[in-house]
């Protein structure tokens, strides 16, 4: 309407007869009959650029159609430059053939609507930072770096975006969870071993591991849940699932509800562990007064402790500021979770400070401050227990619960107590 049109493509890789062509043609009639929009040849052309994205396999398949006809090489190189500094930042290698094919033709069609500041609203922003934190970020440390390189700005909808590209590709490459051992105690029992442990597989499924054994074999503590049809073995073992010779529905469902129960023990245990571990006493600001302060002083009060703790150096300061300028860290709950935009801290810790009052942080008035520092060492098993500490966080109750708490160990007995009730 206030004609901005994209530029024409050179070259336009795709024959009038193309799916993706054919598509967009249809869509932008039907716009330009219901809105009164004129959309030019060129723009129908980008349009049905972003149709090939949304294809894992196009450019692989199609010989003829290669990246370098549809996306300019200077955008090319700058992502494969900021995806091997996202490997050495975040040790998350996003070096993928399809998944590089699809946010290069996204960065494209950005880059040339950055040219008049035209951005796509983005109305799951807010979720996208709530609930994939980390995959957030990794989204705003490469925007930070695409912007650098290309002399471009763009916006924190444009950033969710790129997030969606990050963390459709992150989950589709997730480590499955350890499997849990179930002891099968078939106790010489020719039907139940080929029958009953059959089916206790299928019903488990792939993230348990069933080892049937007979009773001679048996070694309970390697393993995670014991069944078995022996009445005094049972007895004897803490924890263990007394079943029929022949399983009946009943049995299953015991063996169902024992895996989950000791499923979700290992994940609380793990939690505790990593609350003990990560939530550090000497880091930690009770009740402070936030009169005549901004979110810039409480941020560096927290900083001045990891510096003086040895948690992190003096460049710390200067990546967090840089991080925060790039989208704010306060969440609607009534928490702010400031970082650096590097995972460059000597060791991973998270500083807390509860204030007495609200204090107005952008958008959001906070409760909470937390600073989070971490080394790339130790990165895998702070990023577990990152995600269940925004999980809780973003929970407006849990945050003013945790706000009241009078001193450090009332503090992490909550967020233990917290933890108990996500599951």
């Amino acid at each position: 309407r206030q004609g901005n049109d994209l530029k024409s493509v050179k070259d336009f890789p795709l024959r009038n007869d193309a799916t993706e062509f054919q598509l967009c043609v249809e869509i932008t009639e039907l716009l330009s009959n219901t809105y009164h929009i004129h959309f030019s040849d060129a723009e129908v052309k980008q349009l049905s650029l972003l149709f090939i994205g949304l294809q894992n396999e196009y450019l692989t398949n199609r010989k003829e159609l290669s990246l370098s006809k549809i996306v300019e090489a200077r955008v090319i190189e700058t992502l494969n430059e900021v995806l091997e500094k996202v490997k050495e930042t975040y040790l998350i290698d996003l070096q993928d053939e399809a998944f590089f094919n699809k946010l290069a033709i996204h960065l494209q069609n950005l880059y040339d609507r950055s040219q008049y500041e035209r951005f796509t609203r983005n109305s799951s922003l807010l979720d996208i930072k709530t609930a994939y934190p980390l995959t957030y970020d990794i989204a705003v440390y490469l925007s930070m770096l695409v912007q650098e390189k290309l002399a471009i700005w763009f916006n924190e909808d444009e950033i969710s975006f790129i997030a969606l590209h990050i963390g459709a590709y992150l989950e589709s490459k997730k480590e499955k969870r350890p499997k849990l051992r179930v002891l099968v105690d078939h106790n010489n029992y020719h039907d139940f071993e080929e029958t009953n442990v059959q089916n206790i597989r299928s019903m488990l499924g792939e993230d348990v591991e069933i080892v049937a054994v007979d009773h001679h074999e048996v070694s309970v503590q390697e393993n995670d849940v014991y069944v078995s049809s022996d009445r005094d073995r049972v007895t004897e073992i803490n924890g263990a699932v007394y079943v029929h010779p022949i399983l009946t529905r009943k049995d299953f469902a015991k063996i169902q509800k024992r895996v989950t129960a000791k499923r979700k023990s290992n994940w609380r245990k793990q939690m505790f562990h990593l609350i003990d571990r990560f939530i550090i006493e000497d880091l930690y600001f009770n009740q402070f007064d936030p009169t005549d302060q901004t979110p810039k002083m409480i941020r560096e009060k927290l900083f001045d402790r990891l510096l003086v703790t040895g948690y992190v150096e003096e460049e710390f300061s200067q990546r967090m500021e840089k991080r925060e300028a790039m989208s704010s860290t306060s969440f609607p709950s009534g928490i702010a979770v400031s970082h650096s935009l590097e995972q460059q801290a000597k060791k991973s810790a998270l500083s807390i400070m509860t204030l007495q009052e609200t204090l107005k942080w952008d958008e959001y008035p906070v409760q909470i401050v937390a600073l989070v520092a971490i080394s790339q060492d130790e990165a895998k098993e702070f990023n577990d227990f990152f995600e269940m500490f925004i999980e809780i966080v973003s929970d407006p109750i849990n945050v003013r619960l945790l706000a009241g708490a009078e001193n450090f160990t009332e503090f992490i007995l909550k967020m233990k107590m917290l933890v108990e009730t996500e599951e």
